[in-house]
């Protein structure tokens, strides 16, 4: 799973796509500490994009075994 902890309040969504660029998955964030499940991704490289309300956006690379 991805944990995601919100302690700011200002994280709005998260997506998760492949590596050719397509969404696989897409939630709204609701709390302040929440856990994606993975198990129903393949095993590989991923990349999660993070938004918040003021629009800034954080990319990171994750890893699923």
């Amino acid at each position: 799973f991805v944990q995601l902890n919100n302690n700011s309040s200002e994280i709005n969504f998260l997506k998760i796509f492949n590596l050719q660029g397509k969404l696989l998955y897409e939630q709204k964030i609701t709390s302040p500490n929440q856990e994606i499940k993975t198990t129903k991704f393949a095993p590989g490289v991923y990349l999660l994009k993070i938004a918040s309300e003021n629009g800034a956006t954080s990319h990171q690379k994750i890893i699923i075994l």
